[in-house]
């Protein structure tokens, strides 16, 4: 079988650059600024983490450091008074560290119900809603099917 040939530019990458992401995630650097000082493009840095586990490893821990040191800035900055930006300090870790310092909560709620109705609904229908010309009598005709819904027998009753 043939040798394979490299094509493309060797890369740059060296194990002992996980030294460097580390302090300078130490330094509250975020993973732009990183790349900057390891002089790669941001395509360069994900096919690094991809392909370098102990890369990866380092980068992990380099987040780790950085949002230690921006919740150290912050706490410094409870005792400047007007010093201190909390507003900008609040967009800081807000953006840089997402899935942590957020004031939205996602909360996902599955619900399933079944509705059977066998009742015969005689006065207004659905049709009489969709077919109001305007959006007070749809509502007039709206109130008069669910009026009509309600005097129906309950469910399950026959």
């Amino acid at each position: 079988m043939a040798a394979r040939i490299k094509r493309g530019r060797p890369t740059k990458y060296n194990p002992l650059m996980c030294e460097r992401v580390i302090g300078l995630g130490m330094d509250g650097k975020s993973k732009a600024q990183i790349a900057r000082d390891l002089g790669i493009s941001r395509s360069c840095w994900h096919d690094w983490v991809d392909k370098h586990q102990e890369f990866s490893d380092a980068v992990k821990e380099a987040e780790w450091h950085a949002m230690a040191w921006w919740e150290d800035q912050g706490q410094l900055g409870m005792f400047q008074g007007q010093k201190f930006n909390a507003t900008a300090f609040i967009f800081q870790v807000k953006n840089r560290f997402p899935s942590v310092y957020r004031d939205r909560q996602e909360h996902n709620v599955k619900s399933e119900a079944e509705i059977k109705h066998t009742g015969k609904i005689e006065h207004v229908t659905s049709k009489d809603v969709a077919q109001a010309p305007t959006a007070d009598a749809a509502l007039r005709a709206f109130e008069a099917m669910r009026k009509n819904l309600a005097t129906q027998a309950p469910i399950g009753n026959a």
